[in-house]
């Protein structure tokens, strides 16, 4: 029979629990600081991309922060019909965005109300104005996330080596 037997030392493995512990806690921070990263930049990319009418999709895009304990980041927009700029409909974009998939062209000439009136007026919008809102922005920023959380294994072994 064969046998191994290991004593550890309590203080010592308290204080390896401890050192463990609070490498868990700075790598949590370090991937929600890169999750934050990101979502800011897509959120201001959304925003600067959002079709306008009347601006109050535009106003209301926004980003919810990851926590450490919590390592989620979005980015949205509490206003009903941003669903129909994002996933499409008959009316929007002349019905242009339903079935968009993310690698799609970017839809950045429809027909469009304007001024908020009622109807389709064939009205002007800002060549940074693009469908779908959402996805078409990550789209965009995409080479950015790639190159950020390529970076992420380098911030763990800094963390690591600080710790």
């Amino acid at each position: 029979m064969f046998q191994i037997k290991c004593q550890f030392d309590a203080a010592v493995d308290r204080a390896a629990e401890r050192r463990l512990r609070q490498i868990t806690e700075r790598v949590h921070r370090a991937l929600a600081d890169c999750l934050n990263e990101i979502a800011t930049v897509w959120m201001k990319q959304v925003k600067r991309r959002m079709p306008v009418d009347t601006g109050d999709a535009k106003r209301q895009v926004h980003a919810v922060l990851a926590s450490p304990a919590s390592l989620i980041a979005a980015v949205g927009s509490d206003i009903d019909y941003v669903a129909h700029l994002e996933f499409g409909s008959p009316y929007v974009a002349g019905g242009q965005v339903i079935g968009w998939l993310p690698g799609d062209p970017l839809i950045t000439e429809w027909v469009r109300k304007s001024m908020g009136a009622a109807g389709n007026h064939g009205g002007t919008h800002s060549e940074d104005e693009l469908m779908p809102p959402f996805r078409g922005s990550f789209d965009t920023i995409r080479q950015f996330v790639m190159q950020r959380v390529r970076r992420i294994p380098n911030d763990i072994a800094a963390v690591v080596a600080r710790t």
